[in-house]
This record gives structure tokens, sequence and C-alpha cells, in this order.
């Protein structure tokens, strides 16, 4: 019976009810246990009535294969009593926030920061090779399986089993948590060839004795023979109950085929057990191994790009207090909405980024691989820029903040939409980011302090002090070796136009003087931006419609081509952006000014005596004297490379810690490093 057999043992309860009698168990002779004589669970050995003055109760058990068990209580049906529903306890259906706290995936590389970086920092489409998951590393250690449940499984039930782990690497689930898997997958198509294999016989009767010899090597080059091994490793569902065993997970789960949408069904009954909640945390995922010749030719005959991909998304689901409670990583909010739902105010994925044409088609992934480059950014609150030139700095809304509608279109047959919104506590950080060591060198005298710099001997309480910012040790050693020379040729007298040496930190405000107006801005700022979102989440509370200008700014290849009205956008922005850096990052007050004598003048008269002055060849003219003279600080910064963030980190870190300013080498300093 095997798969039928659940039904059969239905109707043969079906039958009993109608008749009001029990048949005796089969092949039963005597009951095993004592204890059961006299009860309902007794082994019959003769048909006997069944008698009762409720409605008789029957219970059916299926166990399959690889613990895929079915269990159904059935109740006759009287019509003099009616029918009455069930007084079953209902789940309390709260409406509260859904968030993702842990994201996995692989579609061209082995890993999601890399594919990230990919998704944000390249137009190049994946090569052949690329889409295809041809091999999966495991650990012995990591598996649960016998070797021939190993050999016979589907790629796409391994290729989870490893994700899986990702996704639990940075979170500890307390042992009394309930957790569901809820797994979208198709059927694989190699899978039917067992079923080919045993008709092809009949489908060609009374052929020629050499079409009948192709048909015997047809055969054969179809799969082998059908085992035990096999029937666990064509179950979809096997996938979720190994995913349970090895982890000890005591949720419902299964696995949800619907075509391109099984990763979305699926999101949407986790979502709603946690809503009712039934459970404390699902894990989400969706695979499709289709780079395989059926699925290609099916994708391409509905009209989908021919460049089909191998993928697989898995995320982790929490109600956000029980997130917050463990202290988990917040990546995005999820709301399920309907089609009538205005999302006016949310941007639209597929006017952003149509990433079939980069990462591939994947059936099966889909929907949740849309979910997922949603969530990632909201996230990073950065967007992919107009045809992947770089990324670009996303602004906002003022009360609705970051958020992405994925429209029902998108997903074809779903007749809902996705909202993706940005968590406010999210510190998830994927993109690439420069890894930045600060060294402060210091000395009772300037001999002293060469020496120790030579030396290596970090210290920062002499009165003599350098501060270096590198991204590794070749770079330290390189740029140590320029200070050391500059020195020995300086002797005593630590200044000139490249380098600018000071006791003591400064106090008050910074006015940052630029040259070639906002032609240089956009340029200047970019990093700025990139790097911390959290400056445009508060220019975008006192600059009406900031993306506009965002938008004009990091749209095209070359930002000096801007008009009058986006020069002035680019010059309110970048002032916005840089004062709210030094007083976010630094905490001292600042000014961005543009390169003119009455600025400088006005600066000064309200008490400024700080200047950094940045431009391509920037150099300290005579004009500079009577404001050197008076007691205040020119630093020079010399921008060639047409992006001064550089300069900028470096000089606000030697404004607070003091010492000697190098502005022709290139540093850069992360947030918090200081």
């Amino acid at each position: 019976m095997l798969t039928a057999s659940g039904m059969g043992s239905l109707s043969m309860i079906l039958q009993l009810f109608a008749t009001k009698m029990k048949h005796p168990t089969l092949f039963a002779t005597e009951n095993p246990v004592d204890i059961l004589q006299g009860t309902p669970f007794r082994l019959l050995t003769d048909k006997e009535p069944w008698e009762s003055n409720y409605p008789r109760r029957a219970a059916i058990n299926a166990f399959g294969f690889g613990g895929n068990n079915a269990h159904l209580i059935l109740e006759e049906f009287n019509p003099a009593l009616g029918f009455n529903p069930s007084n079953y306890s209902r789940s309390l259906f709260i409406e509260e926030p859904i968030v993702i706290t842990s994201l996995a995936s692989i579609i061209g590389v082995n890993n999601l920061h890399e594919l990230i970086n990919q998704f944000y920092f390249s137009d190049t489409p994946l090569s052949e090779k690329q889409r295809r998951i041809d091999k999966i590393n495991f650990n012995i250690s990591e598996l649960n399986l016998p070797p021939k449940n190993l050999e016979k499984s589907l790629g796409q039930q391994l290729i989870v089993l490893k994700l899986v782990d990702q996704l639990l690497e940075n979170i500890l689930f307390p042992d009394n948590y309930t957790i569901s898997v809820m797994i979208g997958m198709q059927c694989s198509p190699e899978m039917c060839q067992h079923g080919l294999r045993w008709r092809l016989p009949t489908l060609f009767t009374d052929t020629p004795p050499k079409v009948k010899e192709w048909l015997e090597q047809a055969q054969k080059t179809l799969l082998h023979p059908l085992e035990s091994a096999d029937g666990l490793g064509c179950m979809g569902n096997i996938l979720t109950n190994q995913i349970n065993r090895k982890f000890d997970f005591k949720g419902p789960s299964f696995s949800i085929s619907s075509e391109q949408v099984s990763g979305i069904d699926a999101l949407e009954v986790g979502m709603l057990q946690l809503k009712r909640h039934e459970v404390d945390a699902v894990i989400i995922g969706a695979v499709d191994l289709c780079v395989e010749l059926t699925q290609q030719h099916s994708i391409a005959a509905m009209g989908f790009s021919k460049n089909v991909s191998d993928a697989v998304a898995m995320m982790i689901l929490m109600r956000q207090t029980e997130a917050q409670s463990l202290g988990a990583t917040q990546v995005a909010r999820l709301d399920i909405t309907q089609k009538e739902d205005d999302s006016s105010k949310a941007t639209d994925f597929y006017k952003l980024f149509n990433y079939h044409d980069q990462f591939g088609y994947s059936h099966a992934t889909h929907g949740l691989l849309q979910i997922m480059w949603g969530a990632i950014c909201c996230s990073q609150k950065t967007l992919p820029g107009k045809n992947k030139l770089r990324p670009k700095p996303w602004a906002p809304r003022v009360k609705e903040g970051r958020s992405i509608i994925f429209n029902p279109d998108s997903f074809i047959t779903f007749s809902k939409g996705v909202k993706v919104s940005e968590c406010s506590g999210s510190t998830l950080t994927y993109l690439d980011r420069d890894e930045i060591t600060l060294y402060v060198f210091s000395g009772e005298t300037k001999i002293e302090l060469k020496n120790n710099i030579s030396d290596l001997k970090q210290s920062a309480d002499m009165p003599h002090r350098l501060v270096v910012l590198v991204r590794d040790e070749n770079e330290l050693r390189e740029k140590l070796e320029q200070i050391v020379s500059s020195l020995t040729k300086l002797g005593d007298n630590f200044a000139d136009n490249n380098l600018y040496y000071s006791e003591n930190n400064f106090e008050g405000s910074v006015a940052f003087i630029y040259e070639c107006n906002s032609e240089l801005y956009p340029q200047i700022s970019y990093d700025l931006a990139i790097t911390y979102p959290q400056l445009i989440t508060n220019l975008s509370l006192i600059i009406p419609n900031l993306q506009l200008t965002l938008d004009s700014l990091y749209d095209y290849h070359d930002p000096f081509y801007l008009s009058h009205s986006q020069n002035e956008a680019a010059l309110h922005f970048i002032r916005g952006l840089q004062l709210q850096f030094f007083k976010y990052l630094f905490n001292f007050e600042a000014l961005v000014i543009a390169d003119s004598s009455e600025n400088i003048h006005q600066a000064y008269r309200d008490g400024v005596r700080t200047f950094v002055k940045i431009g391509p060849g920037t150099i300290l003219n005579e004009s500079y004297k009577p404001f050197i003279e008076s007691g205040s600080r020119f630093f020079a910064c010399d921008d060639r490379s047409n992006s001064s963030l550089n300069q900028i980190f470096s000089v606000a870190a030697q404004l607070i810690v003091g010492g000697i300013i190098v502005p022709k080498l290139p540093l850069i300093l992360n947030q918090g490093e200081l």
C-alpha cells in the first residue's frame, strides 16, 4: 500500500462507522499485553458489535519513510445531533512586528558576504559555471545520515542542511523554544526518471529489434533501479524532518511546493504561525537546483530567462519582542500586504533592480530571493545604484522610514504583496569596509618621538604625538618610513606645506574650505554617505525630497556634469552631511564653506581658528598669512583623487588627539575606531 495506506485505513474506518461493527485485527492471535484486556485498545480476534452511547471515534496513524508520519482522529456523524464544531482552543492572533534575525544564501558564490558585495558593486552576470552548484563541502560531524541515505539524498536536501548551520551561527535559542521549519522546494525532475524507466517498455509495442535494443539501452542510461534510500531521497518533506531531527526542533514543519511562490508561501505560513503564537521562531527557506535540462526547457517555455541558476535562500523569523529579549540581530521587518493596500509610500523593488540579469532565474526560490534582497537593502540602508555603478545612499521617508514593497505582480500567481522595512536597531553590516587601525606614537622630545616611531613603540601620554591610520602592517611600515624621512629632513622645524605639528588638540569650531565649489562635493562625500547611513537619516528630517538629490548625484558616471540647480542641491546636501558627520562621530562643531575670502573672514569673525583647505593641488598662499599670524591654524589637504573623505578623517583624528598631520598620505577611519 505504501503511500496509499493512509487512505485505505480511512476507507476501512468509514465502513466500520456505517456497519457499527468492529473487525478482527489482522494477524492477531492474542493480546501481547494483559493490561489491554477489556479496554478499547485490545486486539480483536473475532468480529463484534460496536456499541456506544456516544458518537464513535477512531484514530489512524500512518507511518512513512524517514519520519513522514500523519495522525488523524475521526468521529462519526449523527444527523440527530446535528453538526457542532469541535470546541478546541484557537490560537490567539496578535498583530505584532515580525522581523528577520538571520540570513543565509548561496547563488553564484558560497557565502552571503560575497554575494551582497557582488549585488552592490558588480554588474557582471554570473558565468555558466557560477550558476551551477555542483559541490557541497561537509564535515562528517555536521551530518546525521546513514551513508546510503546520504548517497541517495537530493542535492536540495543537503544544501539546505548546510545553510541551517550558517543561519544558527549567531543566535542561541533557549531549550524551551518551539521552532518550525518551512522550506519551499519543487519536486526534482530527475526523480521522474524512475517512472519513465518503468514505463518505457510499454510506450513502444511491437517494435523492431533495433528499437527494442535502443529501449533497453535507454533504460540503463536512466536512473538505477529504485531502492529504499531513493524513496527517502525523492521525498520533499524529508528535508524538514532531517533538520528537526538534527537540531531537535519541536515545531510543526513541512515543505511547500507551489512553483515560483514556494518560498513566499512558506514565508506566509511561518508568519501566520508566529502571529498566532503557535511557535517562537520559524526557519524559512527556498531551494531549487534548476540548472538541469528538464527545468531549463520548462522555464524557457514559460517565457522566463534561459539563464537559470541554482539557488538557496534562508532566513529566521521571530516576533520582534522575542528577538529583542534574546539580543538577536534585527535585519528587517516583514509585513504581508493585501493587493488593494496603498503601497505608494514604499519603494518598488523592480524599479530598483532586476536581479535576473545578473544572477539568473531560480524557479522555486524566485519569491524568497526578492525578499532577501529587500532585507539586505534595508539592513544596509543603501540601494543598488543605477546600472550597478556603485551603491546609492537611501533617504528614508519622514515617518515610514525605509521600506521596499514587493507587489503581487512580482510573484505572478501570488494574490498578496510583501513589505520589507528597516528596523531602527539594525546593526548588521555586510558591505565591505576597510579595516582601519589607529596608531598613536608620542615622546617627551621630538627626537624621542622619531625614535619611538622607528621602534614601533606606541604611547599617547607624552606631549609630542603622531597619529597614523592604516589598513595593514605593510601600509604602516611604508607610511612611517615616509614620516621618519620627513622628520629627519625638517629637523627642529616641524612645519611646512605638507606637515603640521601641534602639541595639543584643538578647541572650538572647524571650517572646511573647498575649491571647485560643488563640482567636487559628490565625490567628496560619497563614502561618507555610504559608511554612515545614520547621517542620511538625520538629513532626511531637514531636507525635503532628499532622495531626488541623491538620485541626481549618484546615478551617473560623472558627477561633475550637473545642472546649476543640481549643484545647488548638492551644495546644500554636502554641507548638511558633513555637519552631521562631525556632530555624530566626533562631537564637535564644524563649518563647511566655499572657497572665498568673504566666507573665511566671516568664519574667523565667528570665532573659528581652525581651517582645513581641501582641493586639487591645494597650497597655502600669501593670502592666508594674516590668519596664521593671528593664531589661526590652516591645514592644506592635496586632493588629487577628487575624494577628500580620507583627508577629512585624518584631520578630524588629529584635531581630537593632537599631534602631526600628514595631509598627503591617504587615511581612512571607520565609525567607532576612535
